[in-house]
């Protein structure tokens, strides 16, 4: 099999995983609920959606650097675009990370339940 090819499967059913975990743990599942899906609790979906993350995130990468040549002919003809495209992709990681965490607010409206990842200490 064509290393590309494998590569972009595996991100393409990353992704999947993760989109369709998250939708399952924002829609179906609450951190109030007791229920199972196919006989996994939120906590075994949450897992599997944190795996989904790390794998997607690895692949990028590896994606990355299989296209690397690429990139930098890219990157020289077209210098400031790429580099404002950079810069817009740092700015918001660097946003996200530095964003404060609040805590105590209800979040999920559709489930009526604290989110996810919010416990009172």
């Amino acid at each position: 099999m064509n290393k590309n090819l494998a590569v972009n499967a595996v991100a393409y059913f990353s992704f999947c995983a993760l989109a369709g975990t998250g939708l399952l743990l924002e829609f179906r599942l609450c951190e109030e609920t007791s229920g199972t899906i196919f006989g996994l609790t939120a906590e075994d979906w949450r897992d599997i959606h944190e795996w989904a993350s790390y794998v997607f995130v690895a692949v990028v990468m590896l994606h990355l650097v299989l296209h690397w040549a690429w990139i930098r002919r890219l990157a020289t003809a077209h210098f400031w675009t790429t580099t404002v495209g950079i810069a817009a992709g740092v700015c918001v990681v660097g946003l996200l990370l530095l964003t404060p965490v609040q805590h105590g607010g209800k979040s999920h409206q559709a489930c009526d339940c604290e989110g996810p990842h919010e416990h009172d200490d």
